[in-house]
């Protein structure tokens, strides 16, 4: 986050978007990845059961 440090309010506006949006992809794939957890769990199959097989 260096970019914050210097520049002016628009380049600092831009670089928290960046990060924002990098987040957000981030938040996205792990949500989808709970879902489908979820819905692996719902067909009768723990999870757990299959790590490692």
């Amino acid at each position: 986050m260096r970019r914050l440090e210097v520049g002016d309010v628009r380049d600092k506006l831009h670089a928290l978007q960046e990060a924002q949006d990098a987040m957000d992809a981030a938040k996205a794939m792990l949500l989808a990845g709970l879902q489908a957890c979820k819905d692996y769990e719902i067909d009768g199959a723990s999870r757990l059961k299959h790590v490692g097989a």
